[in-house]
Order: structure tokens, then C-alpha cells, then sequence
């Protein structure tokens, strides 16, 4: 007597792709997660027509946009065992236009040190700057720190402020 023994791969069930945050400051990336889904991710796609599709060759999970300028959609293509493949729900990242960052105090700590306080919209990225010459072009300027704006004010305390005269500047991005 002959035994044949064989195994099914369950259906592929796409998931749900979801970004953190529904909306992102232009320059600035997020993570997508896939969950709930049966199988493997075979690739993610994106799209920022929600009609035409782009793969990308990652299989990373939580996947990383890297920066963005556009909202841009994103799903992931899963696939169990030979069965044929199965797309997960679109993630909206919406991008929003840059808003220029606002310096809301300036507080002089000690004779070395000053503190800045500045806002702008969470996820978008910032560039604290300094120079002594503010006729330099902005690309002469010296990075003191970079970051992305939280949900309250920021603060950055310069404990190197020794010059008679120092320029101070918050870019995005």
C-alpha cells in the first residue's frame, strides 16, 4: 500500500498596512507596519496617484518611507507558500507643506549659555543654525542641531554662546 501525503499552505490574507501618524511635514519619513496578514511580504508597493503602482524591493517590516514630498500611498504584496498573492490595505501617508519654524523666546542662562524656544509642526524637521556674521550666506552658517518638532515647544540651549555677537536661525528642513 502507497501513503501520499501532501500539505496546504493556508491562503494568503494581505493585512493592514498602517502608518504612526496620518499626516507628515514635507522632508520628514515615517514607518509603515503590516499586520493581521498570513504569509510572507513578498515586496511593498507605492504609489502617489492611487492608481500606478511601484514596487519596492523590501520585505522590511515595519518598512521605512525615507523622506517624502508628496503624499504617498503604500501597500504591501503578501504570498503563502505557491498560492497566489494577496494585497494588504493602502496606507495614506499625507504630506504636509513645509511651515516655517517660529522662535518663541530667547533666555540668556548663564554668561556661556542660551536657551531657544521654538515651535513647529510635529514630524516636520528642524536645523538649529548660529554664526557671528549674519551677512554669510546660510550655507556658511554652523549646525548646532538638528531634530523633528514634537507635539510641544522645543528647546535647544547653546553652552558654547562666548561671542560678543552670535546669530542664531531655526530652518525646516
Amino acid at each position: 500500500p502507497y501513503t501520499t501525503l501532501f500539505r496546504s499552505n493556508p491562503a494568503p490574507v494581505g493585512g493592514a498596512a498602517t502608518p504612526p501618524a496620518s499626516a507628515i511635514g514635507s522632508g520628514s519619513g515615517t514607518n509603515i507596519t503590516l499586520t493581521g496578514q498570513v504569509g510572507s511580504i513578498v515586496k511593498w508597493q507605492f504609489s502617489t496617484d492611487g492608481n500606478n503602482w511601484s514596487d519596492i524591493a523590501s520585505t522590511a517590516n515595519p518598512l521605512p518611507t525615507g523622506a517624502l514630498t508628496q503624499t504617498t500611498e503604500y501597500r504591501a504584496v503578501v504570498q503563502s507558500g505557491v498560492c497566489p498573492t494577496s494585497a494588504s490595505s493602502v496606507a495614506i501617508v499625507n504630506v504636509s507643506s513645509l511651515v516655517a519654524p517660529t522662535l518663541s523666546g530667547v533666555q540668556k542662562v548663564s554668561a556661556t549659555s542660551i536657551m531657544l524656544t521654538f515651535n513647529g509642526p510635529p514630524s516636520q524637521t528642524y536645523k538649529v543654525l548660529a554664526t557671528t556674521d549674519v551677512e554669510q550666506s546660510l550655507s556658511s552658517w554652523s549646525v548646532l542641531t538638528n531634530g523633528a518638532f514634537g507635539t510641544g515647544p522645543e528647546t535647544f540651549t547653546d553652552t558654547n554662546a562666548t561671542d560678543a555677537a552670535r546669530f542664531y536661525r531655526i530652518t525646516s528642513p
